[in-house]
């Protein structure tokens, strides 16, 4: 059976799909007939929120070690002061519950839509025992789509929150794709984990090109000015994205002969859920900690067209 979607059209010529099932990924926006986001004809069927669209990455961004004195456990991680080991799934757990509908309002030119995460009971035993809400704001302009993500700490200790997001943007199959990153550094990861090694090499330019029969997994350092722009759309032109200042690094991700380019802002928190294992950590400022009865709101905005 297919995966519920939800059509909210702006305007004849504007109009995005969201799958409240898979993560509550806005996973197509169409502008005057163009797909701006690549998702496979499968997607809604598929059960994998993270192929395609735009899914969202949180309480974690990438992949989660549990680092030790014997070899790196995937996807595992403790923390001091409690009993047991966790779980964190790559990219978090945005499939891992319902997505409620809060409300959707038009008005003049903007739509909204609100969405609220009731995660499973499974996730505090199994995956993060912090008592965190998480929300998501689309808003859709002409030819802009803003979204607002909202974490909010209910619980009585610090409680680690990373966000990202992982757009598949339409390319089609040139034979090289280019995005201008606002970054002067490349972010050194580890071959083998894809977390950074705490070393960073200095960028030639920050205009970047990606030849399509490689694949890149490249994390890059945000400074200066907020905006990206991924170029080279079949019709498109460009794809710019801004960020507020709580988006610190982007990701850039391409398969080998593929039909799209993931340029993804990410708050910090890459690689650091290892160190919830050692005595301190509250205090440890390379954490995304988000304090008691204290709320964060991280907003990113796509423009398409020049």
């Amino acid at each position: 059976m297919e995966t519920h979607c939800e059509i909210l059209q702006l305007n004849k010529n504007t109009r995005i799909k969201i799958a409240p099932e898979l993560g509550c990924n806005l996973f197509s926006w169409r502008i005057d007939g163009t797909e701006v986001f690549y998702s496979p004809e499968n997607f809604l069927d598929s059960g994998n929120c993270l192929w395609g669209g735009n899914p969202l990455l949180f309480p974690s961004v990438g992949r989660t070690w549990k680092l030790g004195d014997g070899p790196p456990v995937p996807d595992e991680y403790s923390i001091y002061g409690m009993i047991g080991t966790y779980t964190m799934p790559i990219h978090g757990f945005a499939g891992k519950g319902v997505w409620r509908n809060q409300r959707i309002e038009r008005r003049g030119t903007r739509l909204t839509a609100e969405y609220r995460f009731v995660p499973k009971p499974e996730v505090f035993t199994d995956n993060y025992p912090f008592r965190v809400n998480f929300s998501i704001r689309y808003t859709l302009y002409e030819n802009t789509l803003q979204f607002s993500f909202t974490a909010m700490n209910k619980g009585d200790i610090p409680a680690p929150v990373a966000f990202g997001m992982h757009p598949f943007f339409l390319t089609g199959r040139q034979k090289t794709k280019s995005v201008r990153l606002p970054a002067g550094r490349e972010v050194v990861l580890d071959p083998e984990l894809k977390i950074p090694t705490g070393k960073t090499r200095v960028l030639e330019s920050s205009s970047l090109q990606f030849k399509n029969h490689l694949t890149y997994d490249m994390a890059f350092q945000k400074e200066g000015d907020s905006r990206a722009v991924v170029r080279d759309f079949p019709a498109m032109g460009t794809v710019q994205i801004t960020t507020d200042r709580f988006i610190e690094m982007f990701v850039v991700y391409s398969g080998e002969d593929t039909q799209f380019l993931c340029v993804e802002p990410w708050t910090k928190g890459l690689g650091t859920f290892s160190r919830l294992a050692y005595p301190g950590w509250e205090e440890d400022y390379s954490l995304p900690l988000l304090w008691p009865s204290r709320g964060r709101t991280v907003t990113v905005s796509y423009i398409a067209g020049e």
